[in-house]
């Protein structure tokens, strides 16, 4: 059933451009991108898991699916009524956070000195010419710009929260998780909290055996299932909120169709 769900979720970004943008004239705004790039490293994400489970490799399987929640949950916030102004938030967020990052790679103390290093040693002026950027300053210009660029989005927080804390009460993701209509508290205390081990490195002695004088290597005994179906649900629930979204109601009515005729076969 995945292997279906990604077929269709690999031909959906190019189905709603051909069908939605296309006929209409219509420009990719920034929130159109954002959902898009969204959705597209949502099946990504799905794609890695599948080939993971299929050649029989389970240490990073509960990381790849912590990280297919996070996706999803985006998503269906970025799917709502109200999708052009988070998007819009996003991508200003994302911006601003480039641009700092930029100003920490090119500056001259240790910090910049370790990340240049971990970049192969370019010099800084390289990095500027590169960016066409002469100064630290033009970054701070570039970081006002976006700000007044995205002045809808910054009357509702301010550059240092996170980009859905729009309504000033979602500050992190297990109050997004919890926020009317979004209701993923449940999924959140599974996959968040409890497959939270292995993101942080804390199950790395779950696969050693250690007795008196020896040790062994235990075969992983994690069960995929759980990875798979979950995986397969937020990708199947996102692909019959998008077409929708962008108008597609003939295909989420063949989609609807293929879901039908696909859960009577799997039975």
């Amino acid at each position: 059933m995945l292997k279906k769900t990604l077929k269709e979720s690999n031909g959906a970004i190019q189905l709603i451009i051909n069908n939605y943008f296309n006929p209409k004239n219509k420009i990719l705004e920034v929130e159109d991108v954002v959902i898009l790039a969204f959705f597209e490293d949502l099946t990504e994400k799905v794609e890695s898991l599948r080939l993971l489970v299929e050649e029989s490799k389970s240490a990073s399987l509960d990381t790849i699916l912590r990280s297919i929640f996070e996706s999803y949950v985006y998503l269906k916030l970025l799917l709502k009524n109200d999708y052009m102004l988070y998007g819009r938030s996003y991508f200003a967020a994302k911006k601003i956070n480039n641009l700092q990052m930029f100003h920490k790679t090119i500056s001259q103390g240790k910090q910049g000195e370790a990340i240049r290093e971990l970049l192969g040693d370019p010099t800084i002026e390289d990095l500027k010419r590169k960016a066409n950027i002469e100064d630290a300053e033009d970054i701070d210009t570039e970081i006002i710009k976006v700000k007044e660029d995205f002045s809808d989005v910054f009357k509702h927080r301010n550059e240092k929260q996170v980009w859905y804390n729009l309504d000033g009460k979602t500050a992190n993701f297990e109050q997004l998780c919890n926020k009317k209509g979004i209701d993923m508290s449940a999924e959140y205390d599974l996959i968040y909290r409890s497959l939270s081990k292995e993101v942080h490195a804390k199950d790395v002695l779950n696969r050693w055996r250690f007795e008196k004088e020896q040790f062994s290597i235990l075969e992983q005994p994690t069960d995929p299932r759980m990875h798979i179906s979950m995986s397969n649900t937020f990708l199947l629930n996102t692909i019959d909120r998008l077409y929708p979204f962008y108008g597609l109601k003939s295909k989420l009515r063949k989609f609807r169709t293929f879901l039908g005729i696909n859960y009577k076969l799997s039975k």
